[in-house]
């Protein structure tokens, strides 16, 4: 049964040479960006860092994530440009992925604030979910997903009351907004678990949620989390946002049958939002924009947005940043014959020495 496993390495192996030999020619290096042609100037330096002792931010490396660079220039971000000072935990099924001393000095950070924390779980072997074919090959990818709802388990200090969690794929640019963004939106006594994005119809009733940015609370934020978890791993949907209304909308439909008034639904969402801001721009967390005027705290660089506007686009504002992480010499979007294994069903695992997928087109 070895022996077959490591056959199969080998034919996936060969197929990807074969493919990456083909587009070879066709590949764009970063180096080749006429920089001079940026529009988006680099970016000034936090010169103040700030943060709570109760707090920490968090990033999840999961699967295909760990084959990436953007866990590691999130953190540098949120260090140099967010001016974060706290606590940092890299949650990831693969620590060998990561060098601690390397992410360190790129951010520039005390060493004593950075923890990588290896849980026991594998979302890197990819796997099919035939019980539930609205995941299908998505299957480390959804379960990755619930790793969020399980913060509270994997950074076990119990000085850590609040914990701010960050998609990697999100850049941050504005100075001390990440300890705005931590203390901010309503009262732990309202909610149990804060968002920077939150959708109402217009009835003004709940619709759903982004959960690329999510701040929880060690006391609050307990039986929301267990709620969610569960919802997710039953694989009824395929996102943890779907997941996250389904849960919430099957409490509320009991709690309307009882007509229960007083009993809160434990999913009712807080949200986030810069109270100095105007109306059109007071998102903390919004998908990347590319006009250079409306930097946000974090921009999100989803695969969709580096289809949207293509790599070479998208490293110009990158660029403008000059994250050691990259030093302009990586694309930080992967190559679009490339993304294809970055939705878990690939057994990156088994591929030796943990290569980034931006080094290889």
């Amino acid at each position: 049964m070895l022996k077959l496993r490591y056959y199969i390495l080998l034919i996936i192996l060969i197929c990807i040479f074969i493919v990456l030999y083909d587009i070879y020619q066709d590949n764009e290096t970063v180096s080749s960006i006429d920089k001079n042609s940026n529009p988006f100037k680099k970016h000034i330096e936090a010169k103040n860092y700030t943060s709570i002792e109760d707090g920490a931010y968090a990033f999840l490396s999961m699967g295909a994530q760990s084959n990436q660079f953007n866990c590691a220039a999130s953190i540098e971000s949120l260090v140099r440009y967010g001016g974060w000072d706290g606590h940092i935990y890299l949650i990831t099924d693969r620590e060998y992925c990561y060098d601690k001393k390397t992410l360190v000095k790129n951010a520039n950070m005390d060493s004593d604030k950075l923890h990588i924390v290896q849980i026991n779980e594998d979302l890197s072997s990819g796997g099919i979910d035939v019980l539930h074919p609205v995941i299908g090959f998505r299957k480390s990818r959804v379960r990755s997903f619930a790793m969020k709802t399980r913060l509270l388990e994997f950074i076990t200090d119990e000085n850590i009351k609040n914990i701010a969690y960050v998609d990697c794929d999100i850049i941050f640019g504005i100075q001390g907004c990440a300890k705005e963004y931590i203390t901010g939106g309503p009262s732990w006594n309202d909610v149990s678990l804060k968002f920077s994005r939150v959708f109402y119809n217009n009835k003004n009733e709940f619709e759903g949620i982004h959960a690329g940015t999510i701040v929880l609370n060690r006391l609050h934020s307990k039986e929301a989390l267990k709620i969610w978890r569960n919802r997710i791993e039953m694989g009824l949907e395929e996102g943890d946002n779907d997941a996250y209304a389904s849960a919430y909308y099957a409490i509320q439909q009991e709690l309307n049958k009882s007509n229960d008034t007083k009993t809160k639904n434990p999913l009712l969402p807080g949200e986030i939002i810069d109270p100095n801001k105007p109306d059109n721009s007071n998102r903390y967390e919004k998908f990347l924009d590319m006009e250079p005027e409306n930097l946000a705290c974090m921009s999100h660089i989803s695969k969709a947005r580096c289809t949207r506007y293509g790599r070479d686009t998208v490293q110009k504002f990158v660029n403008a940043f000059d994250l050691n992480t990259y030093n302009h010499h990586y694309s930080y979007c992967v190559h679009p014959n490339l993304q294809t294994f970055l939705y878990g069903w690939f057994p990156l695992r088994y591929i030796p020495f943990c290569p980034k997928i931006e080094t290889l087109l």
